[in-house]
């Protein structure tokens, strides 16, 4: 038995592979990637026997080529999961010996994996599972469920409840910067063989070269997406363009994101140059830019994990957010916190996971969320409120009194849309000290006052002194 000094697991196929060995007879594995991991799995488990089983194919062995086939014979009926479950804790393995003579072990060492076995787990095949439960151990038999998500029959989400401590969940990963970069590198080194072709026989000009740089920016694009997706999107690429190409390969991101109502893909970013001002922080951002080469990874440079702006309306913390994306060259996502907000107990944490995991599976990006609170509870970015306030004479807005710390309401009279074109300005208030762009203006006893015109015996009126 090999010792390892961490106690962590360096994959999920390593945790199955200490499972499996410890005889744990049922775990559940979440993925959409079942044709990768049941390949990865294989080549981990190589001494054991494997079978897989779907409600289409019933009970096959495992086939490296996974041809689509249906179980035949004594296992023909096997699509039915009564009968699928009975067969492996009824199975035995032939042994076979020198003088042709057979011989069934009960320890069989087996492996059985069950595809999308969600959709027919309902409460008479966990009550077969769990009386089954000391057969499989007994016979080192390991069964593992691979579905896209934690379920049983009915639609209903979460692990069958009377399964809850007999089965282990453990989540596949989707695929690492490294496997996607020998991707990468693969189709293009066969499709670099298409285009010599082409070349000779002059249906193309010349053959395009890509460079590592090339090669780790289609590698950070396609981070966060399954194999099949990353084929895809490279594939469609080619095909559209006639190459491989960065932003065509991002928008291929954008699909995921349009998948959850709480998270929005931003498109169109505008560049660092867009923003006036700000220097320091396009200072900071641009040496940032390259955090993700293979050159940064590598000398161990540690990636930045999130920036707070904190600011006034108008002074370019969105914009500046937008242009962060644009040279870093990673999607751009807007969390609208309104959304996350669920009635039901449990809904509101649910939604906040499955965003982040949404985003996550986009790693690296760009997180944005800029929204407005109305005192009615609804949530508006400041591009809908500036949209809003034309059409409405006001808008309440929930705030809260500076003195008392108590929440209250204000009356939004208008919206301003401007960039921070120049250098900030500080304004000092009986609340406080301020950073406001020279054109952020103020409601004075002498009317609306922009920042740069204001003078000492200004009177702010209450509710702008906490602007």
């Amino acid at each position: 038995m090999s010792e390892t000094s961490s106690i962590d697991y360096a994959s999920s196929i390593e945790h199955i592979s200490a499972l499996t060995a410890a005889n744990v007879p049922y775990l559940w594995v979440t993925t959409h990637e079942e044709s990768r991991f049941i390949k990865d799995l294989c080549a981990g488990l190589s001494e054991k026997e494997i079978w897989t089983w779907s409600s289409y194919s019933g009970l096959i062995k495992y086939e490296p080529l996974e041809r689509i086939t249906r179980a035949t014979g004594e296992l023909e009926k096997s699509n039915n999961p009564v009968i699928a479950l009975q067969y492996i804790a009824d199975y035995k393995k032939k042994v076979f010996f020198e003088k042709g003579e057979t011989e069934f072990e009960d320890d069989s060492h087996s492996v059985w994996i069950l595809k999308d076995f969600n959709t027919v787990l309902s409460p008479p095949i966990a009550r077969q599972m769990r009386d089954l439960y000391r057969t499989l151990v007994r016979g080192r038999k390991i069964v593992i469920i691979v579905a896209p998500v934690l379920g049983y029959a009915g639609g209903k989400t979460g692990m069958e409840p009377t399964l809850e401590k007999q089965i282990t969940v453990i989540p596949y990963e989707l695929p690492s910067k490294e496997a996607i970069e020998k991707r990468v590198k693969s189709v293009i080194n066969n499709f670099k063989k298409v285009e010599k072709v082409l070349v000779s026989t002059g249906e193309k000009k010349e053959v395009i070269s890509y460079s590592e740089d090339d090669v780790n920016r289609f590698t950070t694009a396609l981070q966060g997406l399954t194999q099949v997706e990353a084929d895809n999107a490279i594939m469609t690429s080619i095909c559209h363009l006639g190459k491989i190409d960065e932003k065509k390969l991002m928008r291929e991101k954008k699909q995921i994101i349009q998948r959850s109502e709480i998270l929005e893909y931003i498109g169109n970013t505008p560049d660092l140059e867009d923003v006036g001002g700000l220097d320091l922080a396009k200072k900071y951002f641009k040496l940032y830019s390259s955090q993700f080469s293979k050159e940064a990874i590598e000398f161990g440079v540690e990636p930045l994990r999130g920036v707070l702006f904190v600011g006034p309306p108008g002074t370019g913390k969105s914009l500046i957010c937008k242009s962060v994306s644009a040279e870093w060259h990673l999607p751009l996502i807007r969390l609208d916190v309104g959304k996350v907000m669920g009635g039901i107990v449990g809904q509101s944490e649910g939604n906040m996971r499955n965003a982040l995991a949404s985003a996550q599976a986009c790693a690296p990006c760009v997180v944005s969320s800029t929204n407005i609170l109305l005192s009615n509870g609804e949530t508006l970015t400041a591009e809908e409120l500036w949209e809003k306030i034309g059409v409405e004479d006001s808008i309440s807005l929930a705030s809260f009194d500076p003195q008392t710390g108590k929440s209250c309401t204000v009356e939004c009279k208008a919206v301003i849309r401007r960039y921070c074109e120049t250098e900030l300005l500080k304004i000092t208030t009986e609340v406080g000290t301020i950073t406001v762009t020279p054109n952020h203006k103020f409601l004075t006893t002498r009317g609306w006052v922009e920042a740069k015109d204001l003078v000492i015996t200004d009177d702010v009126l209450e509710g702008q002194k906490d602007c």
